[in-house]
């Protein structure tokens, strides 16, 4: 059926601004990575250009830093480290907690609630140095396991997931109970599923805020440096001499990861996250 004429007249001027703003995203990307390639003196004299002798000099710079005795590679490990394991126990956590508090009532959960959301009001400046000082105190400065039990049980995720689990029809979890299951199998075999696709997108989410993440982990993990510290560091090494063809190697070698990362995840997040159970 062909469209009314307003309706695809509408559609072409919504398509175009799409298109337009697409490019103004997709433009310092490409504008980044072909001057990536060029000489400090060949930017200078062309900004825009592309590069005419191309050069992977600022590559190979990049990976031969160090900072902290730590390499590229190295802190390229301890992002993958972060990224996936922390923010992997992290969200396991929250689906722990919210599925407890949202399908499991007891005295004092809406207490519990109540006070994730006041929690989340609090900026996030104004508890550094509370946690600071429970990481020192504790001896889970510069560790690991310290960031991982940071990133999960309670926050915006809880909320999120417990809204989820809220909405999923506790028919499922009965019918798994009258054939003999445990709450442990209702819960990873029968409830999680249901809001899988929800869990990933705030994996997603989580690895791409986690892996771009300075501030939390020169803080935190000052002596295991991150891929974010790294180019931090590099940065502030290079932009003082105007070397800023170096920077943006570094830049690149960064997001490059988290591009191949959505790649890969964004069409399971897309997908249909409705599945059906319950036999009438």
């Amino acid at each position: 059926m062909k469209r009314p004429k307003n309706e695809r007249i509408t559609l072409t001027i919504v398509f175009v601004i799409f298109v337009l703003y697409a490019i103004t995203l997709v433009y310092p990307f490409i504008t980044m990575f072909l001057n990536s390639f060029k000489f400090a003196g060949d930017f200078a004299a062309d900004i825009w250009g592309i590069p005419l002798k191309p050069t992977l000099e600022n590559y190979k710079a990049v990976f031969e830093y160090r900072w902290q005795k730590t390499s590229i590679l190295g802190m390229f490990l301890n992002s993958a480290i972060l990224s996936t394991i922390g923010v992997g126990i992290g969200i396991l956590l929250s689906c722990m907690t919210s599925y407890i508090i949202a399908k499991y009532p007891f005295k004092g959960s809406k207490f519990i609630y109540s006070m994730v959301v006041v929690c989340m009001m609090i900026p996030t400046t104004g508890s550094l140095s509370a946690t600071y000082n429970l990481l020192f105190k504790t001896k889970l400065l510069n560790k690991f396991i310290g960031n991982f039990l940071m990133q999960g049980g309670f926050g915006g995720v809880f909320l999120y997931l417990y809204g989820y689990f809220k909405s999923v029809s506790w028919s499922y979890a009965e019918s798994a109970f009258i054939d003999g299951a445990g709450h442990a199998r209702v819960f990873f075999q029968i409830m999680l599923p249901q809001v899988m696709g929800g869990v990933m997108a705030f994996f997603l989410i989580s690895f791409i805020s986690v892996w771009n993440d300075y501030f939390s982990q020169y803080l935190f993990l000052r002596a295991k440096p991150t891929i974010a510290v790294g180019a931090y560091m590099l940065m502030s090494k290079y932009k003082s001499t105007g070397d800023w063809p170096k920077v943006f190697a570094g830049t690149t070698v960064v997001v490059i990861p988290t591009f191949i990362f959505f790649a890969i995840f964004s069409r399971k997040i897309m997908d249909n996250t409705s599945v059906g159970g319950i036999k009438g």
